[in-house]
C-alpha cells in the first residue's frame, strides 16, 4: 500500500464527502447519499496489504469523524468494518462486480448501524442524555445510503484499479491457504 497516494484519494473523499457530490437531496441529513470516506475504507479493506488495511479504515474513521459528532464513533466503527472485511475478503472472488457490491454493501450497512449504535451509546456513557436521532431512523438511513454507495462501488474500483501499482492494490495474500 502507498501512504501518499491514499492520503491524497482520502483528501479527495473527504472533499467529496463533505459537499455531498451525488446526494440526491439538497437537506442536510437527507437520504441517499454516497458514502465516500466509509467506501474508500472498505475499498482499501479488499484491495490493500493485510496488515495495512485495518489501519487505513481507522484513518477514514478520523477523517470522517472531523466533520462529526461525538468523536471517535465513525473511527471505531470503520476501523471494525476494515478488519471484518480483511478476515473474509479471500473467501470472496474480489475481482467479480457482483462480489464488489455486495461487500460494498455489506459492509457499509454493517459501518451505519455501528455508528447508530455507537452514537445512541456514547451520550448514555458519559451522561449527557440520549442520542441526536432516533437509532431506526439511523439505520435506515444507513441502509439507504449503503445500497447507493454499493451501486457505485464497482465503477469507483474499476477507476482505482487502472492505478493499481500507484495505489499499492494486490489481489494475492502472502496468507498461504
Amino acid at each position: 500500500m502507498r501512504w501518499i497516494t491514499f492520503f491524497v484519494l482520502l483528501y479527495f473523499a473527504a472533499a467529496l464527502q463533505a459537499v455531498r457530490l451525488g446526494a440526491l437531496s439538497a437537506v442536510p441529513h437527507a437520504y441517499p447519499l454516497i458514502e465516500y470516506l466509509p467506501l474508500l475504507a472498505v475499498i482499501y479493506a479488499l484491495f490493500a496489504e493485510e496488515h495495512q488495511a485495518p489501519l487505513a479504515g481507522i484513518v477514514c474513521g478520523l477523517m470522517y469523524d472531523i466533520f462529526s459528532q461525538p468523536f471517535g464513533v465513525y473511527t471505531i466503527s470503520l476501523g471494525l468494518v476494515a478488519w471484518l472485511v480483511v478476515k473474509i475478503r479471500m473467501s470472496i472472488f474480489r475481482e467479480h462486480i457482483f462480489s464488489q457490491f455486495i461487500m460494498a454493501f455489506l459492509a457499509l450497512l454493517i459501518f451505519g448501524i455501528l455508528a447508530a449504535l455507537l452514537r445512541q451509546l456514547v451520550p448514555l456513557l458519559v451522561g449527557h442524555g440520549h442520542g441526536d436521532y432516533p437509532f431506526w431512523a439511523a439505520v435506515g438511513g444507513s441502509l439507504i445510503n449503503a445500497f447507493y454507495s454499493a451501486c457505485i462501488a464497482p465503477a469507483i474500483i474499476w477507476v482505482l484499479f487502472r492505478f493499481a501499482g500507484l495505489l499499492g492494490f494486490h489481489l494475492k495474500s502472502s496468507r498461504g491457504r
